[in-house]
């Protein structure tokens, strides 16, 4: 009892120094339920929750179902979404001009040792020109003192254009999906590392194997697939030695799909001929 009371102490304040050197400017959040603001866009995260992140909002119209993380220590055992892990801490930033939170960090912990931090940055485009986009890093650290054989995954559903049947998916070179649909388009690069495997497939075929209480190893069909209620997702395998980080990085942008964007330049340039004739 007294060691796990030790461990316990020791992990929270390695958490609470480490949050110590957030930006003063940060503000803490009592409430788990946190919205993102920039410009055109918002972006609702739930932190407390498998919900995760359930809107994506670019002018007016929300382009997400879910995204979220799940996790696993090991192959004797199925996987856990993210939140179950225990939430420490939400803090949110304010660091532009822009009215509105576009940045957050939430610190997740456990008495093994596990520390996991998400932190999110939005940004928004300018009105009516559906762009977006949303950096996002997550770190996992090993507080422990064994090495901790670990699974990470990330989930995805959107639903472009507010609906949820989307004309395509695909994972180009096993680290970059791309989604199409009613005149938008979005992409996510994972900037490093490199995921170890990832999969498309038809809605809930992914989120079913994530809880469904057997070890899940993404099967690497990488699409193209479509038109269909699509989902897709990223996973890494990794030893995470103790006293030592794991970081992924990864950017996701929503644009106009290229014909749509293609018929906003061609309008442009026509109105510019007509100012040009006056």
């Amino acid at each position: 009892m007294r060691s796990q009371r030790s461990k316990q102490l020791f992990i929270w304040v390695a958490v609470l120094g480490f949050w110590g050197l957030s930006s003063a400017m940060a503000t803490p959040v009592p409430a788990s339920d946190v919205t993102l603001v920039d410009r055109n866009s918002t972006a609702s995260i739930n932190f407390a929750s498998d919900a995760g992140m359930y809107n994506w909002t670019v002018d007016g119209t929300n382009h997400l179902n879910k995204q979220w993380f799940w996790y696993r220590v090991g192959n004797d055992r199925d996987e856990s979404p993210l939140n179950a892990l225990g939430l420490m801490g939400v803090k949110v930033t304010n660091a532009n001009a822009n009215p509105g939170n576009e940045h957050v960090v939430a610190r997740y912990g456990s008495l093994n040792g596990l520390l996991v931090e998400l932190s999110y940055t939005l940004t928004g485009g300018e009105p009516n020109s559906s762009r977006s986009d949303l950096a996002e890093t997550i770190t996992l650290t090993n507080y422990g003192t064994t090495t901790m054989n670990m699974h990470f995954f990330q989930y995805c559903d959107l639903d472009l254009g507010g609906t949820p049947r989307d004309a395509l998916v695909q994972i180009l070179g096993g680290d970059r999906a791309e989604q199409q649909d009613d005149g938008f388009a979005v992409s996510e690069t994972v900037v490093t590392p490199y995921p170890n495997h990832c999969q498309v497939g038809y809605y809930s075929t992914i989120l079913d194997s994530l809880n469904d209480g057997s070890p899940t190893t993404l099967t690497d069909a990488n699409g193209p697939i479509g038109p269909g209620d699509l989902e897709w997702a990223f996973q890494w395998d990794f030893n995470l030695a103790p006293q030592n980080s794991f970081i992924i990085s990864k950017d996701k942008s929503i644009v106009p799909e290229p014909a749509t964007l293609s018929l906003l330049i061609l309008g442009g340039l026509a109105i510019l001929r007509r100012r040009g004739r006056k």
